[in-house]
């Protein structure tokens, strides 16, 4: 706003800084200069971040990537209300060599992750492909404790994960609320939906196509599980749920070397539907490609007509690396 009315004229520093009583307001009002240019300088698009030890166990003996192994969409916000997100994907070759930890998905989240001034750290539903020794599991309420499992072939499991600040230890804790795990083939096709009930209550599941023994569901009633205090959050219905980021990503960890990489494609076709046509406009999105050697090149596009948006996601094996299947 102050870059905005000062390119423009309406406000020159002169006239800024006149009515502010100390330095302290002069450097604050800088600051705040800055983060608006630096923001409307920035990357179109905004990609996710991961750090070790909250989703990945901490207790292994691989060797943390030198590179980055991981490939992920951008950002991309919709409101909640009316909104439905459905995805389809490929399960890839198991990579020649076994080791880094995959976990693969299409995903919604919150950011910020819940209200303003909770113990809120973190708020994603996150239904998933996964291999090495990943986080497929949960003790269940009250506490929703996670668990890691070694797993040498692909599997999947639908996965509320969410962090929330414990005052008293002084920490972030993750917690998760997960379906049931079911083995998986290469060449089969996932799929991942989410619903929203009119009493505000999240669905998640994923599945094979075609076999419906193998489908994993997770009903999501309160945010964070309820183990948040009610006076900080205790329904989807919050304004602070109202608009919810999706994207796609292969979070990995540990991989150093091509030989970790799938040696065959793999596709997500995701379709984003509205049920209020043009009370939002579609936003492109954008990818990001892996660095490490033998990585698959990644590519996206989009199309939408009034009441949906579909969206390809490709990542194509590095030639040197391919295999049949």
């Amino acid at each position: 706003v102050y870059h905005r009315l000062l390119r423009t004229g309406r406000l020159t520093m002169s006239a800024w800084f006149s009515d502010r009583r100390s330095h302290a307001y002069e450097r604050l009002g800088l600051l705040l200069l800055f983060l608006s240019y630096a923001e409307a300088r920035g990357h179109k698009h905004r990609y996710p971040r991961f750090k070790q030890g909250a989703r990945f166990t901490s207790d292994h003996n691989s060797q943390e990537s030198q590179c980055n192994p991981s490939s992920c969409s951008s950002l991309v916000k919709y409101p909640v209300l009316g909104t439905h997100h459905y995805a389809e994907f490929n399960v890839p070759a198991l990579p020649k060599k076994l080791g880094p930890t995959y976990f693969v998905y299409y995903n919604i989240d919150w950011q910020p992750p819940g209200p303003s001034g909770s113990d809120a750290r973190m708020n994603q539903f996150v239904p998933q492909l996964m291999l090495g020794e990943p986080l497929d599991g949960s003790s269940g309420p009250p506490l929703y404790l996670p668990k890691w499992e070694k797993r040498t072939s692909w599997c999947f499991g639908a996965q509320y994960f969410f962090e929330i600040f414990n005052s008293t230890s002084n920490e972030t804790e993750a917690h998760a609320a997960t379906g049931e795990t079911y083995p998986c083939e290469p060449g089969e096709v996932l799929y991942t939906k989410y619903t929203l009930s009119e009493n505000w209550v999240w669905t998640l599941e994923m599945g094979v196509k075609g076999d419906p023994a193998r489908t994993s569901i997770i009903r999501i009633e309160k945010p964070f599980m309820g183990l948040l205090p009610p006076e900080q959050t205790q329904s989807w219905k919050e304004h602070s749920y109202s608009e919810a980021i999706a994207n796609t990503c292969w979070e990995i960890y540990d991989l150093n070397e091509a030989d970790e990489y799938p040696g065959t494609d793999m596709e997500y076709h995701i379709t984003i539907a509205t049920d209020f046509p043009g009370s939002f406009a579609w936003q492109d999105w954008g990818t990001e490609q892996p660095e490490c050697p033998g990585h698959p090149n990644v590519t996206i596009k989009s199309n939408s007509t009034a009441k949906e948006q579909q969206i390809t996601w490709a990542l194509r094996a590095h030639h040197d690396h391919k295999r049949d299947g």
